[in-house]
């Protein structure tokens, strides 16, 4: 197996764990914080996940800047829904 494949891997894996542990802490804890960050660390693991193994030849493929944008979108209106 080539790099990217396990660093997808352990990825999908990393967000998996993350948003267990999210729940998690949302059933036991209803007014915690724990779930914008567990959402901040998994966007920001997985964007530079995916910004990293797609730069190649000095290129960063525009799908994969949208793909970090969307989960950094998706995470901040959460996170700001969270503390207003």
């Amino acid at each position: 197996m080539n790099r990217i494949k396990l660093l997808w891997i352990a990825s999908y894996i990393w967000t998996a764990l993350s948003l267990l542990l999210a729940g998690f802490f949302r059933f036991v804890h209803p007014s915690s914080l724990w779930v914008p960050f567990f959402g901040l660390l998994v966007a920001g693991v997985v964007g530079i996940l995916l910004i990293s193994d797609r730069y190649k030849n000095g290129k960063i493929h525009r799908r994969t800047i949208a793909q970090a944008g969307i989960f950094l979108l998706v995470v901040g209106i959460a996170f700001l829904r969270k503390i207003l």
